[in-house]
């Protein structure tokens, strides 16, 4: 009786996302494909770069290359690297402690430059949104990107007010 009422309701919840999703309806909501790069988004990612982070990279294809950086700025070593590699590979973990001091002890960003929404990263905000600003950061320094002109306009450092950032005045005229 109880699986009779769950296959009842999941077909309610799945009858009404098709026609929340019918092309023809009024208030359509179409699927994303891609990730949306925000306004915020290409701000921490310019914010990133200008701090000039320490990257290290190992090439695995003519597509494919692996970026490491440190998420807090530190030197990083080979054997960094290697035992990081190593441990998720061998998945050598002996507490979920030691996984999760692990994943942060550094960023690797496995970036595909012939198809930017492949590319992927070690970090938090990427496991959600399947973008982050390690991605665009090197796409900004591999000059695939380019950064918007409202994306520069915050100092480094400080945070975007709420609301819609306003344009860029225009230079040498008298106001």
């Amino acid at each position: 009786m109880e699986i009779g009422l769950f296959f009842n309701s999941a077909f309610q919840i799945l009858e009404g996302w098709s026609r929340e999703r019918s092309e023809f309806a009024v208030n359509n909501k179409t699927f994303a494909l891609t990730p949306n790069y925000s306004i915020s988004l290409f701000t921490e990612a310019y914010q990133w770069t200008a701090k000039k982070p320490q990257l290290k990279t190992r090439k695995q294809s003519d597509d494919i290359t692996w970026y490491f950086a440190s998420p807090n700025g530190a030197n990083l070593k080979e054997q960094d690297i290697s035992k990081f590699l190593r441990m998720n590979k061998n998945i050598s973990w002996r507490s979920f402690n030691s996984y999760v001091e692990c994943q942060n002890s550094l960023r690797m960003i496995s970036f595909n430059c012939a198809n930017l929404h492949a590319s992927n990263c070690t970090c938090n905000f990427f496991k959600k949104s399947y973008t982050c600003k390690h991605i665009v950061g090197i796409a900004i320094l591999t000059k695939i990107l380019q950064v918007p002109p409202e994306a520069k306009n915050i100092p480094i450092g400080t945070k975007r007010k709420r609301g819609r950032p306003a344009k860029a005045k225009k230079a040498l005229v008298v106001q």
